[in-house]
């Protein structure tokens, strides 16, 4: 992954994770009002019961024997004014009122660094949501946010622990510290955080050496993902199981949790899923509940989903073969910056192919899937620059660069180009080494289009 396109992931994983912890603050206010407002009633209600047996023995003997009914205590609760059954109204009317008195975001922040200087871990880690996500007001302040989640997280809060974690592994409001990310996540999950978990595993995956095994960074995502935690499920469906990740490839472990996901409304694991859906890796082979996962993921706005729609469409594969519609999906993925869809759809303009010709436009979409390595894209611009085409300036070093870049992902177009006898010897005349074995013996004439 590119730095531009590590640090857009970063930005909205944070965003992200601010707007989490801000649905959560939102639910629990809404449930503190419910239970304020239940025991509010509650209280109105034994007011008026014990209001009403003090007043009415002298008269409660006819009727229903000195006891009124639940629907008196709740008509008088609600201050009908209406006679209850259980005897007359007292001559005084006695009501119960209850004030509520509204506190500012200032006098809230004031209310919690009191509490929270005097111990209280509850309130350091509500004063670090607030910073963190700007909640009721509360200007967003992520160095605050920081502190306060280490004051928390050092009197043993479990979710504060978790998010300075967070915070030190992505370097927000101070440098990044992996091994503070490592220890508090990993406290954080020993305090019985299933976020704090997750983002353990995670962490305990990033260092691991290529076939290196973690069995409790595995048994982490999966403490996390089983409990309902998307991004564990995430990671657990397109990178552990699927790539064999800290632990051996498991495909039918990679389609469970990629359906977790799925039924979460995540895009990308919708695609996930299909995939395998379709060729019957891991899941049984449908390749009609397939296609339709493809078309929910496109309508999550999942570019991936929209360039696999797209080739079956382009193709034929269990849809009418529709070229035009196959190039719209991958026009659309491709200005999500999905990096095949860039070159496809690069190609097909400059080609001509399905769509109007348009080089320049081509070429710029062409240049974007090459940036992202996209093989196809970089084998085009090789090409192209290696021989001076579409106003490009001929620039055979570069150009070779390019085709040895798609070369080393194990584009075929790519090695078949290097092999040619024009590009051999403008290696040899400018001291390039080989990088890939030249496929079948030389080639010759490079053409003046670019093979797809």
């Amino acid at each position: 992954m590119s730095q531009a396109a590590q640090a857009q992931w970063s930005a909205a994983n944070d965003e992200a994770n601010r707007q989490r912890m801000m649905a959560s603050m939102r639910a629990q206010d809404a449930a503190n009002d419910r239970a304020a407002a239940d025991r509010a009633f509650q209280a109105g209600l034994e007011q008026q019961r014990s209001l009403g047996s003090g007043s009415s023995s002298s008269s409660s003997s006819s009727g229903s024997g000195g006891m009124g009914t639940p629907l008196d205590g709740l008509a008088a609760a609600l201050g009908s004014g209406s006679q209850s059954r259980g005897g007359p109204q007292s001559v005084v009317d006695r009501r119960t009122y209850i004030i509520y008195q509204q506190e500012t975001s200032k006098q809230v922040v004031a209310r919690l660094i009191a509490e929270a200087e005097g111990g209280n871990p509850v309130s350091a880690w509500n004063l670090g949501r607030l910073y963190y996500t700007g909640y009721a007001g509360v200007p967003r302040d992520d160095a605050q946010a920081r502190r306060w989640f280490a004051t928390a997280g050092e009197r043993g809060h479990a979710e504060a622990l978790a998010n300075l974690g967070y915070f030190a592994h992505e370097g927000i409001a101070g440098p990044q510290d992996p091994a503070l990310a490592l220890d508090a996540t990993a406290r954080a999950a020993a305090a019985g955080s299933t976020y704090g978990a997750g983002l353990n595993g995670l962490y305990r995956l990033s260092g691991l050496a290529d076939g290196q095994l973690d069995p409790v960074a595995v048994a982490n995502l999966e403490r996390a993902a089983d409990a309902g935690e998307l991004f564990a499920q995430v990671a657990l469906g397109t990178i552990v199981y699927a790539l064999g990740v800290g632990t051996a490839e498991n495909w039918e472990r990679a389609a469970h949790y990629s359906r977790l996901a799925a039924e979460q409304g995540h895009g990308p694991s919708m695609t996930e899923l299909a995939r395998m859906m379709f060729v019957g890796r891991g899941v049984a082979q449908d390749q009609r509940e397939a296609i339709a996962l493809f078309r929910r993921a496109t309508e999550a706005g999942d570019p991936a989903g929209m360039s696999f729609l797209g080739q079956l469409y382009m193709t034929g594969q269990g849809v009418p073969n529709d070229v035009a519609a196959g190039l719209e999906l991958f026009r659309r993925a491709a200005d999500l910056g999905h990096p095949e869809a860039q070159g496809v759809y690069g190609l097909s303009l400059m080609l001509g192919q399905g769509v109007a010709e348009n080089v320049p436009e081509g070429l710029r979409y062409i240049r974007l899937g090459a940036a992202q390595n996209d093989p196809q894209a970089l084998t085009v611009l090789g090409k192209m620059t290696f021989v001076g085409e579409g106003g490009i300036t001929s620039d055979e070093r570069r150009g070779i660069e390019l085709l040895q870049a798609a070369a080393a992902l194990g584009y075929h177009d790519a090695i078949e180009t290097l092999a040619m006898d024009e590009v051999q010897q403008a290696m040899r005349r400018l001291g390039i080494a080989q990088t890939v074995t030249p496929a079948s013996g030389p080639k010759v004439g490079m053409g003046s289009k670019p093979k797809r």
